[in-house]
C-alpha cells in the first residue's frame, strides 16, 4: 500500500506540474496567435451585418470575459500548485480536488460540442492541421486535469490512517 502512494504521489506531482504548463501555454497562445497569424482583412464582408451595441455594453462584456479568463487562469495554477503540493506530503483540502473535477466536466463538455460542431461544419483543408494540432492539445489538457482530479481522490484515501 505504502508503494501505491508513493506511485500515485509522484503521479500526481506531474499531473499538477503537466496542469501549471497547459496553463502557461493558455496564456501564451493569444500573443503567440496574435503575433504569427496573417490578417486576411480587417473588415467584415459586406453581406454580415453587424449590430451596433452600446460602448457601455461592449467594455462591461469584455470585463467580464477577462475577469472570467484571469479567474480561470488562477484557478488552474492553484490547482496544479496544490496537487504538486500534496503530492510532497502536505494536507491539501479537498477544495482544489472539486474545482479539478469542475473543470475538467466543463473541458470534456467543451472538447466535444467542438468535435461535433466540426463536424457538422465541415472542415476547410486547409485547416485541417491546424484544427488536428488544435484539438490534440486541447485533449490533453483536458485528460491531464482528469487524471489529476482521480489521482488526487485516490492520494487522499490511501493517506487516510486505518482506523480499526
Amino acid at each position: 500500500m505504502e508503494t501505491e502512494l508513493r506511485r500515485c504521489r509522484s503521479n500526481l506531482s506531474i499531473l499538477g506540474s503537466g496542469v501549471i504548463v497547459f496553463t502557461v501555454w493558455e496564456l501564451i497562445r493569444p500573443i503567440l496567435i496574435s503575433l504569427l497569424v496573417q490578417k486576411t482583412s480587417d473588415a467584415a464582408p459586406a453581406d454580415v451585418s453587424v449590430p451596433e451595441l452600446p460602448l457601455e455594453l461592449v467594455v462591461l462584456l469584455i470585463a467580464a470575459i477577462l475577469a472570467l479568463a484571469v479567474l480561470d487562469l488562477l484557478l488552474r495554477f492553484h490547482i496544479g500548485r496544490a496537487a504538486r503540493a500534496e503530492a510532497a506530503g502536505k494536507r491539501k483540502g479537498n477544495a482544489y480536488v472539486v474545482f479539478a473535477f469542475l473543470i475538467f466536466g466543463f473541458q470534456a463538455i467543451g472538447l466535444l460540442v467542438t468535435v461535433i460542431q466540426l463536424f457538422r461544419a465541415g472542415l476547410m483543408e486547409s485547416s485541417i492541421l491546424d484544427t488536428a494540432a488544435s484539438l490534440l492539445v486541447e485533449l490533453g489538457s483536458t485528460v491531464i486535469m482528469g487524471e489529476l482530479a482521480f489521482t488526487a481522490v485516490k492520494v487522499k484515501k490511501l493517506s487516510k490512517p486505518d482506523i480499526g
